[in-house]
């Protein structure tokens, strides 16, 4: 369980981080601009420049509130907790743990002093208690009257105020303890040599910009910069060093990220981000693709963001003494783009050029196998974006199949092509409808119509069974059923049906267990001739599935057992009294045609369904002596090629229209 906690948190983490890519954009693109101007003095746009800056520091200063609002928010969609409740309780630990700080410090609170790292641990210490304390109760009846939102607050104000109670508490322990580890570490390394103070720098600024902590800020406030102004060689200091041969387009090398995302073809959001994100890496800010991409918290870019600027460094310091390059004596901006930097600090010497050049396709080599692996990860949650804004889908039952898919995204690697697969032709719309027609075998009149999902053309290699059981696997068989209810909803209400005929709905159990699904689905079809089968399952018998059943049931709508002797069949569930009807799995016909002990089985469970009283519906019935064989066990409906395969719907409903004679055994 920790371990998935860990993962639904760094998932929200990353959602935080991607959806606070517009404020970064602003940010750095004013710091450019700003930078630019600096280098131009003969533009005389004096009067701009100061506006500018106050722009620029205004955004910069306000970063941590901004994280700390989108932690927030993306944590309480991801855990189900109040978004409301959850911003103000992140805000007020905030608030309240930085003034005991500064205080401690003897400095005067100020919003401009909150650092990042106190917003990202405040945020995620109040969700968590509030999620350790939220215990659901019923308010008293007076209080009904309210408004929803109202009953809401009310219901959590008293464990809201605990939970933000005993995170202001765990806040200020941590940051306390991490402001005794900084000192300590911060004194235990002032006599570092230039370049193990280098390599430091590196490790330390790189795993804060991993936990979205702006890490040059970092660096600088816990550790002595003044060994980077040293000469390495020549005329070269470990900061034109830093900045020339080691961290091109920004900290973690990302000129070479950038390279590898317009290489890499999917998912598009990667090229369209690296469009976005060139001009600023060429003048080495690397916010936009660090908390774009996101490098944050990214189990899957961690290693390259970290190796690339190693390797650069370590060969760099191993090639230089021996590459005879002169370097001259001049200061450069740090946003001067590369290869510029090194034409500038050499006078223009090859060599450093193609060491350049040897660099950033060596990084970007290393870049591209761990982001292509990103890249497959994140087409599924893509996806899932594009079905839910296509379906229409309810804001409540769209986080819910969230969290569902994130409990089991971390098990379903070897399957993430297939999954992704089956939801891109969902998008596409490349699934169709089609119904099989259920015949009285005494009358030869079509009673029932199995709405069925089929593939169309060949727009995709995974049969019908294999899409059902990938978002089986992922939890979101509710996507399924919504599509296909919204798609027949449009249907019957464009084109009535034959009289008496009915259209059976398969639906999933785990649509059953969310009571929001349920009202909208009897919302969606009330008042239609539908009936519902319910597919056998582990979970058939909960409590919360029986409800919604007897609501559908209540609401007029049939119910029945879809292959029953298959799979988790239970025999307890031919006892329910929601049920009206029971449909045998094919693969009771075939047994019951190849074997004595077969043909004793299919016979007890038709005896068994005809004596408890409900309607006996046999499908895999393909031939005349299965139709016979299932006509001596006075089965009420038949389904199978004998009578028809699954037609289209148009098809469909001409076939349930006629009364043809030849189907009467």
């Amino acid at each position: 369980m920790p371990t998935r906690l860990l993962e639904h948190q760094i998932q929200a983490l990353r959602e935080a981080f991607i959806a606070m890519l517009p404020y970064v954009l602003f940010s750095v693109g004013g710091l450019l601009i700003l930078q630019l101007l600096k280098l131009q003095p003969w533009l005389n746009l004096t009067v701009v420049t100061p506006y500018l800056t106050n722009i620029v520091i205004t955004l910069t200063q306000g970063f941590p509130l901004v994280l700390c609002l989108s932690i927030s928010l993306h944590s309480a969609n991801m855990f189900g907790v109040s978004r409301p409740l959850a911003i103000i309780t992140s805000l007020l630990v905030l608030f309240a743990s930085e003034s005991v700080l500064l205080q401690w410090q003897g400095n005067p609170f100020a919003i401009t002093n909150i650092q990042p790292l106190s917003a990202l641990t405040s945020a995620l210490i109040s969700i968590h208690m509030m999620r350790l304390v939220f215990v659901r109760q019923r308010l008293d009846s007076r209080y009904m009257m309210m408004s929803g939102e109202a009953l809401r607050i009310l219901r959590y104000l008293g464990p809201t105020l605990l939970a933000a109670v005993m995170a202001l508490f765990c806040t200020l322990f941590i940051t306390y303890i991490g402001s005794i580890f900084g000192s300590w570490l911060a004194a235990s390394t002032p006599d570092l040599q230039p370049l193990p103070a280098l390599w430091l720098k590196l490790l330390v600024s790189h795993i804060f910009w991993l936990i979205g902590i702006h890490g040059d800020h970092m660096h600088q406030m816990l550790f002595n910069r003044d060994s980077l102004a040293l000469l390495y060689m020549g005329n070269l200091s470990y900061k034109e060093l830093l900045d020339t041969f080691i961290i091109f387009g920004g900290s973690g090398a990302c000129l070479s990220l950038l390279l590898a995302l317009l290489i890499t073809k999917q998912p598009p959001r990667f090229r369209k981000l690296a469009a976005i994100a060139t001009p600023f890496t060429l003048f080495n800010i690397s916010e936009l693709l660090i908390y774009g991409l996101p490098i944050v918290f990214n189990r899957y870019l961690i290693v390259p963001f970290l190796a690339v600027p190693f390797i650069n460094l370590a060969i760099a310091t191993s090639l230089l003494p021996y590459l005879n390059i002169h370097f001259v004596d001049i200061s450069i901006p740090w946003i001067t783009p590369t290869f510029l930097n090194a034409y500038l600090v050499t006078g223009g010497d090859a060599s450093a050029l193609l060491l350049q050049v040897f660099l950033i396709i060596l990084g970007t080599l290393c870049y591209l196998p761990f982001l292509r692996r990103y890249g497959q990860h994140q087409q599924i949650p893509n996806a899932i974006t594009n079905i839910y804004t296509k379906l229409n889908m309810l804001s409540h039952l769209e986080n819910h199949e969230r969290l569902q898919f994130w409990r089991n995204q971390a098990d379903q690697e070897e399957s993430r092509w297939h999954i992704y697969s089956a939801f891109d032709l969902l998008h596409k719309n490349d699934l169709q409808l089609y119904f099989q027609p259920l015949v009285n075998p005494y009358t030869g009149q079509c009673e029932k119509l199995e709405t069925l999902i089929r593939l169309q053309g060949t727009t995709g290699n995974i049969p019908p069974s294999e899409l059902l059981d990938a978002l089986e696997t992922t939890r979101l068989a509710t996507t399924v059923d919504f599509w296909v209810i919204q798609t027949l909803a449009t249907m019957l209400r464009n084109e009535s049906l034959p009289d008496n005929v009915i259209i059976s709905i398969n639906i999933n159990p785990t649509t059953l267990l969310i009571d929001a699904a349920i009202e909208h689905i009897i919302s969606s079809m009330q008042g239609l001739p539908v009936g519902f089968e319910v597919l056998e399952h582990r979970q058939a018998d909960s409590q919360t599935i029986q409800a919604n059943l007897h609501r559908l049931k209540q609401a007029g709508f049939e119910i029945g057992i879809d292959d029953f002797g298959s799979g988790y069949s239970n025999l307890t569930s031919l006892s329910f009294d929601t049920v009206s009807f029971i449909k045998l799995d094919r693969s009771l016909m075939v047994g019951a045609t190849q074997s004595e002990q077969g043909n004793i089985l299919f016979s007890n469970i038709c005896h068994m369904v005809k004596n408890l009283g409900h309607q006996l519906i046999v499908e895999g019935v393909e031939n005349p002596a299965q139709l016979n064989l299932a006509i001596s066990h006075n089965v009420d409906l038949i389904q199978g090629w004998y009578y028809s395969a699954a037609l289209p719907w148009h098809e469909a409903l001409e076939y349930a229209s006629l009364n043809d004679n030849r189907r009467i055994k």
